[in-house]
């Protein structure tokens, strides 16, 4: 019975941390579709689309350190996603010019 009772309790917390995680990422989203980029990133910091548009408002803005480093994030977490490669080929063409 003990053994019962750990069993149902690991799978509440196994829930509960996995529907935490969908309510995040659901937040994130809505942030994000009313312009709300930081607190998308609050909400959910691997979200790529917050992560490109974050590092694309760090361009426009000149801050190119910033621009890099959210690229890198980008990338890191979702490596097959080109808007992180795009922006990095952008900066190194800004330092070029």
């Amino acid at each position: 019975v003990k053994s019962r009772w750990g069993i149902l309790a690991l799978l509440a917390i196994v829930l509960m941390v996995a529907g935490w995680r969908v309510v995040g990422i659901i937040l994130s989203d809505a942030a994000l579709g009313e312009g709300r980029i930081d607190d998308a990133l609050r909400l959910s910091p691997r979200n790529a689309e917050a992560l490109s548009r974050a590092g694309l408002r760090a361009r426009r803005t000149g801050n190119a350190e910033e621009a890099t480093a959210l690229a890198r994030r980008l990338l890191a977490h979702s490596p097959a996603d080109g808007r992180g490669y795009r922006l990095l080929a952008q900066l190194a063409a800004d330092a070029r010019d």
